[in-house]
């Protein structure tokens, strides 16, 4: 029997996977699902963006992973939930059954998410996150930008109800640089590549893949929300790991 503990991506909350955790609890071979919120949510630190640094992610997925007593646990990332999945699972290796990325923006050891930019563009977007005080209203989803990288292959119901609930993330994320013991992080890995995202280009995708050693390579041949928006494959393919 596996728990699992699943980590969102930027600009949304644990209410990202609505519709897996009932797939996954639905199965017998299933022990405890979790999805906790990361700061800068509503009762995680809501309203104290420039206070927030990517140890609170950090400390929120291990705090979530040790309070439920989560073992043997396959961990999923998913987009910018991937950044800091061996962090978590350097500090608690025994209890990782497994790590998953899903189309998951992953930085090399040592170095931040906005590092895997080109030079040129990383400087133009430190510009803009001046020019919009991100530090202190945190980096904020364009309504419409968003809407054409999430829900191209979405049904119109769900691209509404992304794009409503979307919240502004917290610069820490993108700007903070992550780091992890190497050789604590054991448990075996697949990233999965989403062929049709307009979010994490595949061939992007495909080059942070190469950041977690060892990993195995699915495709979904799908865009970047729709794992989780439609989630019967992504449940299938996680409960193979239990």
């Amino acid at each position: 029997m596996a728990d699992f503990l699943l980590l969102h991506g930027m600009n949304v909350g644990g209410w990202e996977f609505e519709r897996l955790v009932p797939l996954l609890r639905a199965d017998p071979r299933t022990g405890t699902v979790v999805a906790p919120d990361m700061p800068g949510r509503a009762g995680n630190r809501g309203g104290r963006l420039a206070d927030v640094r990517i140890a609170h992610y950090v400390e929120t997925a291990l705090a979530a992973l040790r309070d439920n007593d989560l073992r043997d646990t396959v961990i999923v990332g998913h987009s910018g939930g991937g950044a800091y999945l061996q962090t978590v699972v350097a500090a608690e290796p025994e209890r990782v059954r497994r790590m998953v990325f899903l189309c998951a923006a992953v930085p090399q050891r040592g170095h931040s998410l906005l590092e895997l930019q080109p030079l040129p563009l990383r400087l133009i977007s430190r510009a803009f996150m001046w020019l919009f005080r991100t530090k202190q209203r945190g980096i904020r989803p364009n309504a419409r930008l968003a809407r054409r990288a999430l829900c191209h292959d979405l049904r119109p119901e769900d691209c509404d109800s992304f794009a409503k609930r979307l919240v502004p993330e917290p610069e820490a994320l993108l700007l903070d640089r992550i780091d992890w013991p190497a050789e604590r992080v054991r448990a075996p890995a697949t990233y999965i590549v989403t062929t049709q995202d307009r979010v994490i280009r595949p061939e992007h995708q495909r080059r942070m893949a190469g950041n977690v050693p060892g990993a195995e390579i699915i495709t979904f041949d799908m865009g970047h929300a729709r794992p989780v928006a439609e989630p019967e494959r992504l449940a299938a393919l996680l409960l193979g790991y239990t």
